[in-house]
């Protein structure tokens, strides 16, 4: 299918400066975001559902003389998020305070975070795999930190740093309780090291980063699995831009590599965000200068190579965060020559939708039985079976072309590629049962497997 095209979309009245920054995306067609907003007192969080086509405000806005600013959001699930950032100002003075938002069940709360320790505490990311497990990093004046939510209450520890260094800027993805990666920065400003920490469930522990040259820095990281992650920043001096050029760090299970990610010897690139909805499709975003202006930057991973996402913005413009689910992204950041946020909203990748699907041995073996007696493949047995549902429900499609036989085996996990026609079928399924297309697949599978069951086969 013919790659879209990346569209901006308007954004809810009433956001101030630098205040529409970040954004998750549980599902292609859920996107919650985190901002702050002026109620003539101070700058108060607040967060704002997309449902892809308009906005809806999700929380209240709380009178406030605090300035309120959140540096990061993760969502569990549709109706589940923990933003977290840092407030200052008001009866705060010039101490720097941490804050957790969490949005729960409809309910908009501050998460009650252990009493300041010192008069700089801030948290600059979070991850949250479940609706009961955040892992969270931070920076205070004793140095890096994590904070880890359990579902009811934060603990905070000191994170393990080299000698005489201090992590800077750290961002942190998990995939389970038992998985998590911190990338960052070590040293100075002028001559930042690149650094990784990995969770295990027990302990962290200091990655191998020495592929990536130094100077340079890294501010985002997203992880799909425990092999599969990705990792972006910037060559260079953290403090000047002009002097660096766009990296991108891949790990393997076993390595963390340097990826050969477009460059320019002209155009001077920083990636700020990376976004990874599965282990052959990223979107990175950030800003470049070519020496007319700063312009928003966005790139694709398509399980083989990076290539450049055209965003047409006016100069002074740079995104700051993005967010995938499935085949979607959306993307924020600021126009600082008009003084307005920004949003886009575009493809994860140029490919067709992938759904992977995975298996257990039973269902496996079952879906491998109905597949080879109808004489498909797992794959184009997934997209028939989802064809039949779409039909039982209303929706009268075209019959997808089988492919090849099967061959059985233990568990698996079967990728189907839909192009663009096809995919509306998927999602008259998914938007009919408010799943998405994982679990719409998987719904389509054991209509079809009990459908043959009672028919004797």
């Amino acid at each position: 299918a013919p790659p879209q095209s990346w569209s901006p979309i308007s954004l809810p009245v009433g956001l101030g400066f630098g205040s529409f920054g970040v954004v998750d995306c549980p599902s292609p067609q859920t996107c919650i975001t985190a901002t702050s907003v002026s109620d003539g007192f101070g700058w108060v969080p607040t967060m704002h559902k997309w449902d892809g086509a308009t906005w809806s405000t999700i929380g209240g806005v709380y009178r406030t003389e605090l300035w309120y600013s959140p540096t990061a959001i993760s969502c569990s699930g549709p109706s589940s998020c923990m933003t977290v950032g840092y407030v200052t100002g008001g009866t705060l003075g010039d101490k720097i305070k941490m804050f957790a938002l969490q949005w729960s069940a409809s309910r908009l709360s501050f998460a009650q975070l252990p009493a300041p320790t010192s008069d700089f505490e801030m948290l600059t990311d979070v991850s949250c795999p479940t609706a009961t497990f955040c892992m969270a990093t931070g920076a205070s004046t004793a140095g890096a930190f994590t904070a880890l939510w359990d579902g009811l209450n934060w603990v905070i520890d000191p994170l393990p740093e080299p000698p005489g260094y201090e992590l800077a800027d750290s961002s942190v993805s998990c995939t389970s309780a038992s998985f998590c990666v911190i990338a960052g920065s070590l040293g100075s400003s002028n001559q930042p090291t690149s650094v990784v920490e990995m969770w295990d469930g027990v302990a962290w522990s200091i990655g191998d980063v020495s592929s990536v040259p130094s100077p340079a820095y890294l501010l985002d990281v997203s992880c799909v699995t425990t092999t599969s992650c990705v990792a972006v920043g910037a060559t260079g001096s953290r403090i000047n831009a002009a002097a660096s050029d766009a990296i991108v760090v891949q790990w393997n299970g076993i390595d963390w590599t340097l990826s050969s990610n477009p460059r320019s010897p002209i155009v001077k690139r920083v990636l700020t965000s990376v976004s990874c909805p599965d282990t052959s499709t990223c979107v990175a975003v950030g800003y470049e200068n070519a020496g007319s202006g700063v312009v928003p930057l966005a790139e694709q991973f398509d399980g083989t190579s990076w290539s450049l996402v055209p965003l047409a913005a006016a100069n002074g413009s740079a995104m700051r965060d993005v967010a995938c689910a499935v085949d979607t992204c959306v993307t924020l950041g600021y126009s600082h020559s008009m003084q307005t946020p920004l949003a886009y909203v575009g493809p994860a990748t140029t490919l067709d939708r992938r759904v992977e699907v995975t298996w257990s041995v039973q269902e496996n073996a079952r879906l491998t039985q109905v597949a080879s007696y109808l004489g498909l493949s797992p794959s184009e047995m997934q997209k028939t079976a989802v064809y039949l549902l779409a039909f039982l429900v209303g929706y009268l499609p075209a019959a997808p072309t089988p492919a090849a036989l099967p061959v059985a085996g233990s568990s698996a996990s079967y990728s189907t590629d839909w192009d663009a026609s096809e995919a509306t079928v998927l999602d008259a399924v998914a938007t009919k049962f408010a799943v998405d297309d994982v679990d719409a697949t998987r719904l389509s599978v054991y209509l079809l497997n009990f459908l043959l069951g009672i028919s004797g086969h």
